[in-house]
């Protein structure tokens, strides 16, 4: 009766410690996520904006936007898709990321697991004090090991995002150069229409637009980026003359 009560007392610890393990190690794999998406977002909008000689510290963003430049970055690697798998860097990065996971999981799953074994010697089980000093002792060695390790594992993990988002921006920065050449008055599609800032009826300055804020504007022309604060300025959309004329025909 007493065996079968140490054994139920042993599975009961043991299952608490596993418990214990996924309550503090679940919430670290959330936020190492969430920072995987926001890490992507801002390398990919630094690395935009630097590479037209602006600064960032010019135009404040927030959490909203940097999730919607990661959002962004991942709508460039998915339209260059052969692109991306023939970088050996994304790939290689992305492998050790998922190398990364599968191994914590299966090093947490393996602590945690109960101790199934059957024990001949009684005397350790009864021992609740040693037991419980034991559990203690290993819980506090691993989490100390595993924060001291973690500034490491989160640098390996954040390496795929980080890459990622420079990636995806050198990608928009190719498709976006050709298009800035051509000028404002011979540009194509919509999206990449000029705009100009009005104080009135005169012109501030015109240029395509690389960042904005409430307060200031980014605009790019002839191989020149131009910060500009918006003040009480008109923005325009600036349309080719072409396509104006193609709009009168019509009519």
């Amino acid at each position: 009766m007493e065996k079968v009560e140490s054994k139920t007392s042993n599975t009961s610890n043991e299952s608490n410690l596993a418990k214990i393990f996924w309550i503090i190690f679940t919430p670290l794999l959330g936020i190492l996520g969430y920072s995987a998406i926001y890490l992507t977002g801002v390398i990919y909008h630094q690395t935009l904006v630097a590479n037209f000689s602006v600064g960032t510290g010019f135009f404040e963003k927030s959490t909203t936007d940097y999730f919607i430049y990661a959002y962004t970055a991942l709508i460039q690697v998915c339209s260059n898709w052969l692109n991306v798998l023939t970088d050996p860097w994304i790939v290689l990065s992305t492998l050790g990321t998922v190398a990364f996971l599968v191994v914590e999981i299966m090093l947490l799953a393996w602590i945690s697991r109960p101790n199934r074994k059957k024990t001949t010697n009684g005397a350790v089980s009864k021992n609740k004090k040693l037991n419980l000093l034991m559990a203690i002792t290993t819980l506090s060695t691993s989490i100390t090991l595993i924060l001291l390790a973690l500034p490491v594992a989160a640098n390996l993990f954040l390496i795929t995002p980080a890459y990622t988002g420079y990636k995806a921006a050198q990608l928009s920065i190719e498709k976006s150069t050709p298009v800035f050449s051509l000028g404002c008055e011979k540009v194509e599609k919509r999206q990449d229409y000029c705009v100009r800032l009005m104080d009135g009826d005169i012109e501030i300055a015109k240029g395509f637009v690389i960042d904005s804020s409430s307060e200031r504007i980014a605009l790019y022309l002839d191989d020149k980026a131009t910060i500009l604060p918006l003040k009480n300025y008109r923005i325009e959309t600036l349309i080719p003359p072409s396509k104006t004329a193609n709009t009168q025909a019509v009519r």
